[in-house]
């Protein structure tokens, strides 16, 4: 009798055991911590040695240019609609990057001083701050199919990236 209950708990405390270690083996890994307790690897930090955050700006440029050309030669395409939008969501969400993102130490390095440099992303923010209102408004004019407004507000947002890189020192690819 004894040994028939023994097998009873058993056989479920095996069954227990074996889906608790399962289940603790694809436990997710927790962020990974670099020096000063920063999570590192997450989206959208695409650093080259070791450079973080930094390096994001350029990927967050590059994810604004990319639609940008198509946009540019489509948006007045009515049956194109839904692609545009998506792509000035895209580009929303570049811009978005690039503004919470810290300029490089080679764009800081124009900086004579700690002051200047503060002074130099500040206004990099703001100006990042007006375009990304901008590219809103372009999607507002898109959603009411005012597509000839949307296509002028869309070139003021060209015109507010060049005047960005100019200021910056930034070379246009």
């Amino acid at each position: 009798m004894a040994s028939k209950m023994m097998r009873a708990f058993a056989v479920p405390a095996l069954v227990l055991t074996t889906a608790a270690g399962l289940a603790w083996s694809f436990q997710p890994e927790p962020p990974r911590q670099r020096e000063g307790g920063q999570p590192g690897g997450q989206p959208g930090e695409r650093g080259r040695g070791g450079e973080g955050r930094g390096a994001s700006v350029e990927g967050a440029m590059k994810s604004m240019g990319r639609p940008l050309k198509t946009l540019r030669a489509q948006i007045t395409d009515a049956s194109k609609k839904d692609e545009n939008l998506q792509m000035i969501n895209d580009m929303q969400r570049g811009a978005v990057m690039a503004k919470g993102a810290k300029l490089s130490d080679e764009v800081l390095k124009k900086g004579a001083d700690a002051k200047a440099k503060a002074e130099m992303a500040k206004d990099y923010r703001r100006h990042m701050l007006a375009l990304t209102k901008t590219l809103l408004e372009v999607e507002t004019l898109l959603l009411d199919d005012k597509l000839e407004e949307a296509k002028a507000e869309l070139e003021k947002a060209v015109k507010m990236r060049d005047e960005g890189h100019k200021k910056m020192g930034v070379d246009d690819e």
